[in-house]
């Protein structure tokens, strides 16, 4: 029913004349559309369409690589400090010209996305891994949350804990490795023998399997054979505890393929207590197609069960299962290409038997988010976008609560999107399930009712945007968050805040024309004001015109400054698949919102993706507005956009791979304006002193996405939220500086507010919540002549057929890796990785010698310690 009325709010939206706009403190919005699969689907294009690159070049790749750089220099250089020392949050510049301290700003009390969880029953401790790449520590009863990797991010696909040599061992097994920890997440090692995953591929999940011999680490994986060139399916596995893997064998083709197995925690009864583990539990059982088969543990022998087709055309694969009542009953989740059905396969007889069950509510929504209870085998758990338990092992599911119900009572009712789910079994007669969501973790009582054990301290929040009410009298920080709604904080203080959830879904673009006494946003449908932000939750919305062809996810919004009634947005038309700006006005009178569709359409039918991702509007004087597109494309107005002018080719002729996310229009000088998003295969960010006649580049950033800049009141540095953290730029110096430290978290920083008054810069990030950098020393006079920022890199002949050659200079002092990679992410070759002493670096390459090197187009990147470059080069042989 929920559907139908959305698709019915759909048509009459698209068809009206006028919208209706109404004034509203529910806390669901009046457009909500998060049951809406399309809307997920809508989000993660809209998150990826923004890192645009030239053709054949991967921007994961270029961002993996610095990344992984990045992470090797803090483990190497973190290890000469105590954990939880104090200087691990302060930085400063190797010149001395920055110097600050990180600190935490919240939210305490708003958590977002968990993915999965293990547990040290012994010691009373829950291990989360949350979507931002973190792993999280508490108690079973969800106090005392800790992040024990702030400045490592991991893609984790599983989670275990382990007693090895009497001191515990985290094992996340990542997207491209395994890495553990037995210093509580201070520093983590990296596995030997995934070299070829990391090359190119992933893994899909890890299992650990324990018995009386021994413990055995497993993982399934997508990789590369580079002798037959062509991707294949492998199973790894580990008997020293993750810190060395072998291949047990691989598969050679690229269907369907899962792995399970009998897993077992720290302190769970039936396994510590009662001292032995049967035989029966210590096979990994693997499906792959159509034939079920195992692993043995002790000589890793491969035993064919059954041969038999379990769906004749099955588009996606999870196994599960449970060892209730000393008896192995694995679960088959097959989602049917044929039907589109998502149906429950069970068998108790390692699969020589597979039983049909019945069809289930909801796909599942991630890897891990099918759960099976350790004391009846017949009673599971199903995620989606909603969760549902079955009694009867899988024939009829009851939903456990509609994720509506979360709002008013976030303690007892699970949150929507159910990524992992997973029991543990404390007694013979006793259990509990831990429940991840995306907005925290739940663990389940005695009655199997939930209880949300992340409501302080799981400080996982993933923010689109943030804007600062600075006042002496009180501050606040207004926040819009990756599924957990529209935030204010309470008043700002020395401390991690709470926050306060006014309205669910996603919401970004946060503005205000009268410093946050009120605010615009926008969510993916409407845009919302807030008249008086800082006292009152009411609210007034404006629904889009025309939904259907709205160009951007979550479009931007600007207000006019100092007339904070008035915003400009760009949602599409009202009627047509062109890219328009729209003048929003709050009626003081009716509390509505009225719209205006100005009249210039941005995109022409031969550039129909050529719409409007930012908008800026001069402080000077309102009359001056600017625009910027998805395809790099500038336009400004002076006379408040009745009329336009693009900027023709503002970097020279070709094509231009500039994203752009943000505009910062001058508060000091009149025409000038600085413009920025992704910066892969151009320079992310260009300044013009002429009202955008001619734009610069600002060069010496790694290849990068800027979402937001904010400069300081005189308006000589530069601090930019990028897809690698957080930047500052000195004018003066022409020179970017790196400004995470040792211990800021290692995630895409989102917004930044420059808050002169406590000369702070304030970011928010997409998986760690809001974070200041407390400015101690910024000094932005000129010192002597400006340093070149860039390090010179060639790469000649192109096209090349036997023999390239490298040219760098000014490396002098860097260590410095050179590796070629395939189109698709491949690592082809390693020339060089160490320090290099001297100016200049030159280097020839036999590429004829590599058989692997076909003709075609390959990336070659440098990285040094502190940026990295790249060139597309062509083969031909």
């Amino acid at each position: 029913m929920k559907k139908l009325n959305y698709l019915l709010l759909i048509l009459i939206a698209s068809s009206a004349f006028v919208f209706s706009q109404s004034s509203t403190t529910s806390h669901l919005p009046e457009l909500n559309r998060e049951s809406d699969p399309d809307y997920h689907k809508a989000r993660k294009f809209w998150l990826e369409s923004m890192h645009l690159t030239e053709p054949d070049v991967d921007y994961k790749l270029l961002t993996k690589e610095f990344k992984s750089k990045r992470m090797n220099l803090k483990n190497y250089t973190k290890s000469k400090f105590q954990p939880n020392s104090p200087e691990l949050l302060k930085y400063i510049s190797d010149d001395g010209r920055i110097s600050g301290t990180w600190k935490e700003r919240g939210s305490n009390n708003q958590s977002g996305r968990i993915h999965t969880a293990d547990v040290d029953l012994n010691a009373g401790l829950i291990y989360a891994a949350s979507a931002g790449g973190n792993v999280w520590r508490g108690t079973i009863n969800g106090e005392n949350w800790t992040c024990l990797n702030n400045s490592m991010q991991f893609s984790i696909r599983s989670i275990k804990v382990e007693i090895v040599n009497d001191k515990r061992r985290i094992i996340v097994f990542s997207e491209k490795n395994v890495y553990y920890s037995e210093d509580e997440g201070f520093t983590w090692i990296p596995s030997v023998g995934l070299e070829n995953i990391a090359r190119w591929g992933w893994i899909q999940r890890g299992v650990v399997i324990n018995d009386n011999d021994g413990r055995n680490l497993y993982l399934l994986a997508n990789e590369w054979d580079y002798d037959a060139w062509k991707q294949i399916r492998s199973i790894y596995y580990s008997e020293d505890n993750g810190e060395n893997f072998i291949k047990v064998f691989s598969v050679s083709n690229n269907q369907l393929m899962d792995i399970w197995g009998i897993e077992h925690s720290i302190g769970e009864y039936g396994y510590e207590n009662d001292g032995n583990i049967s035989l029966i539990y210590n096979k990994l059982i693997c499906v792959h197609r159509d034939t079920v088969f195992a692993i043995s543990q002790n000589n890793k022998e491969i035993l064919s069960i059954n041969p038999r087709i379990i769906f004749n055309n099955p588009n996606n694969l999870k196994l599960s299962g449970s060892d209730a009542g000393g008896k192995v009953r694995i679960y088959f989740n097959t989602r049917d290409n044929n039907s589109g059905n998502t149906f429950v396969q069970i068998s108790d007889d390692f699969g020589q038997n597979i039983l049909e069950s019945g069809l289930s509510s909801t796909d599942y929504f991630m890897h891990n988010s099918f759960g099976v209870s350790k004391l009846d085998a017949n009673l599971s758990y199903l995620g989606g976008v909603n969760c549902f338990v079955s009694y009867d092992a899988g024939i009829n599911w009851n939903l456990i609560n509609n994720w509506a119900e979360y709002y008013p009572d976030p303690l007892n009712k699970l949150h929507a999107d159910i990524p992992g789910i997973k029991s543990f079994r404390t007694a013979a007669n006793k259990e509990f399930f831990l429940i991840s969501t995306d907005g925290g973790i739940y663990k389940t009582r005695d009655d199997y009712s939930v209880e949300n054990i992340s409501l302080e301290k799981l400080n996982v929040s993933q923010y689109y945007s943030i804007y600062t009410h600075q006042n002496p009298e009180g501050s606040v920080i207004f926040a819009g968050s990756q599924d957990q709604g529209f935030q204010i904080s309470e008043t700002v203080s020395d401390k991690i805040l709470d926050f306060e959830q006014t309205i669910s879904g996603d919401y970004g673009s946060l503005t205000s024309g009268d410093s946050g006494r009120t605010i615009w946003t926008v969510y993916p449908g409407f845009a919302m004001f807030y008249p008086d932000a800082l006292s009152s939750r009411k609210n007034s919305t404006w629904n889009f015109r025309n939904l259907s062809n709205a160009k951007v996810w979550m479009p931007p919004i600007v207000t006019t400054p100092g007339k904070p009634y008035e915003a400009y947005i760009a949602p599409g038309s009202s009627n047509t698949a062109e890219s328009k700006i729209w003048k929003l006005t709050y009626d003081t009178q009716t509390e509505r919102i009225i719209p205006k569709e100005l009249s210039f359409r941005f995109n022409s039918d031969d550039e129909q993706d050529n719409y409007v991702t930012a908008i800026g509007i001069s402080p000077i004087d309102n009359n001056y507005l600017y625009a910027l597109t998805r395809k790099g494309k500038f336009y400004s107005s002076t006379d408040a956009g009745s009329t336009w002018t693009e900027t023709i080719e503002f970097i020279g002729p070709g094509y231009n791979y500039l994203h752009g996310t943000t505009i910062y229009a001058s508060k000091v000088n009149l025409g000038e304006v600085y413009i920025a998003g992704s910066g892969y295969s151009n320079p992310g960010i260009y300044f013009s002193e002429d009202n955008g006649v001619t734009f610069h580049p600002i060069e010496g950033l790694p290849p990068i996405m800027i979402y937001e800049i904010d400069l300081n009141p005189e308006e000589d540095a530069i601090f930019a939220a990028t897809s690698l953290g957080p930047f500052v730029y000195i004018v003066s110096e022409n020179k970017w500086y790196d400004i995470a430290g040792l211990d800021a978290p290692d995630q895409s920083y989102w917004s930044v507010n420059y808050i002169p008054e406590i000369n702070t810069a304030r970011f928010a990030t997409y998986g760690r919540g809001i974070w200041d950098f407390e400015i101690e020393k910024l000094k932005t006079d000129i010192l002597g002549e400006a340093p070149s920022n860039n390090i010179s890199f060639d790469v000649y002949p192109i096209p090349a057929s036997d023999i390239i050659n490298i040219s760098i200079s000014d490396i002098d002092g860097e260590i410095v890796s050179i590796k070629m990679f395939d189109i698709d992410g491949r690592l082809v070759d390693i020339y060089h990785d160490g320090l290099i002493n001297g100016n200049n670096f030159e280097l020839k390459i036999d590429i004829s010698k590599n058989k692997s090197i076909r003709s075609g187009n390959y990336i070659l990147i440098v990285s040094t310690d502190k940026s990295m470059f790249y060139k597309k080069i062509s083969v031909i042989n």
